[in-house]
């Protein structure tokens, strides 16, 4: 990345995970891209992790000017890759992340970038700072949320960890788009979860946490995390179930 002085995201150690971009014909272009939260050292009941693959801990300070990063990248992404629609994975909360968002909508007008519309896992109970799912898309496109329709299509394991659009535009055809975060031990909920929606002609994308793909024969952009970095590497992926 350019704005990283040609480093990769990971080796700039901007975030664990690389964006991964997709496109089908050129038409639209699409990236799935965790963030990373800001890097914790959890204590959970009887578990203590690091949150983050680098295995370190930030603190304000850091996470905050990390997410400046962050949000260069996004714009050289949207500006010098002419992404559209983003899925990002562990967004900060408003609160949090108030100067990043600003920073974005101020720099990519042509963009909707909503932090109300950010997604949270429930089930985290208060023990990270963010982690949220949020899904950037073009300003002049019609939007709606069916995250609450697709909870009858997935796993109980991932209706916390997905969110889902319907994209209307004029003298295009509607499409429909799911971002997913999916957990790392529910391996095959994650598969059939992604296979579900797929079924239902979804544009899928997100961090899957998953140690094998899909055996699915459609269009895709996928990539695993980076070795080095995790125990196992897991797949990043847009998976292009539309018709």
């Amino acid at each position: 990345m350019s704005s990283l002085n040609d480093k990769s995201v990971v080796d700039a150690k901007i975030s664990d995970h690389n964006p991964l971009i997709y496109s089908n014909n050129g038409k639209d272009v699409f990236c799935t891209f965790n963030i990373l939260d800001r890097c914790e050292y959890i204590t959970h009941g009887d578990k203590a992790f690091y949150n983050n693959g680098f295995r370190t801990v930030e603190t304000e300070e850091q996470y905050n000017s990390r997410l400046l990063k962050i949000a260069d990248v996004i714009e050289e992404l949207a500006v010098q890759y002419n992404v559209k629609y983003f899925f990002l994975q562990e967004a900060p909360s408003p609160k949090i992340g108030q100067m990043f968002y600003q920073i974005l909508q101020s720099r990519l007008g042509w963009l909707t970038i909503d932090p109300k519309a950010l997604f949270v896992d429930s089930d985290l109970g208060g023990v990270y700072s963010s982690g949220g799912i949020l899904t950037i898309f073009p300003a002049d496109i019609g939007m709606e949320n069916i995250t609450e329709e697709i909870q009858s299509y997935i796993s109980e394991a991932h209706k916390q960890r997905a969110q889902a659009f319907k994209i209307t535009r004029p003298s295009y055809q509607t499409f429909q788009i799911a971002n997913f975060h999916g957990k790392y031990k529910y391996q095959d909920f994650m598969l059939n979860d992604i296979k579900a929606l797929l079924q239902k002609s979804f544009l899928v994308g997100g961090d899957f946490n998953l140690l094998m793909e899909p055996d699915v024969r459609i269009p895709k952009s996928s990539a695993p995390t980076q070795k080095g970095i995790f125990l196992h590497s897991t797949y990043d992926a847009i998976y292009d179930g539309r018709v």
